[in-house]
């Protein structure tokens, strides 16, 4: 069985993917394991500002003669940028679904962090702007923003609301 590195987390459907099917045409009989290549038609299933919801398993441990029970928690998150093979979110401040602040069990204080993608689901709410430099989640005023120096960066949404101002 032949790996396509590409097509992980690709929104597009592998049976119909013409480039996916010209290549395992092209490699069919030399007993090649993994393929990485170009896809012009790739797509990431998650785009950054997307709303999304984050589960993951927790443990409801009481104390330390009784272990608890793992249980799926679920948390409002916005996607940042896709990285690698997993996607960069940045988890709201909110208590999850059974009341577990995300502070309490995210390990990054800014809650940022790294998921892969079947740990995500879309929610149907409006996109959130994201600073393509920095990868902060738009606010109204972008002040934390990251951008620096005389020069604007194109892809800085302080630089774009500021040029648009």
């Amino acid at each position: 069985m032949t790996v396509y590195r590409t097509c992980t987390n690709c929104a597009h459907d592998r049976s119909e993917c013409a480039t996916l099917d010209g290549i395992r045409r092209a490699i069919a009989g030399h007993h090649i394991t993994s393929v990485k290549f170009r896809c012009e038609n790739r797509a990431p299933i998650f785009r950054a500002g997307d709303r999304v919801t984050v589960t993951w398993l927790i443990n409801s441990e009481i104390d330390d003669y009784y272990p608890g029970d793992w249980g799926p928690e679920t948390w409002p998150a916005t996607v940042v940028s896709e990285a690698g093979s997993k996607f960069v979110i940045l988890v709201d401040d909110v208590p999850s679904s059974h009341d577990t602040l995300a502070r309490d069990f995210i390990k990054s204080a800014n809650l940022y962090c790294k998921v892969s993608a079947s740990k995500l689901e879309k929610l149907d709410e409006p996109q959130r702007r994201v600073c393509g430099l920095c990868g902060i989640v738009g606010t109204s005023d972008f002040k934390d923003c990251g951008q620096t120096g005389a020069k604007p960066d194109e892809k800085c949404l302080r630089a774009i609301v500021e040029a648009a101002a």
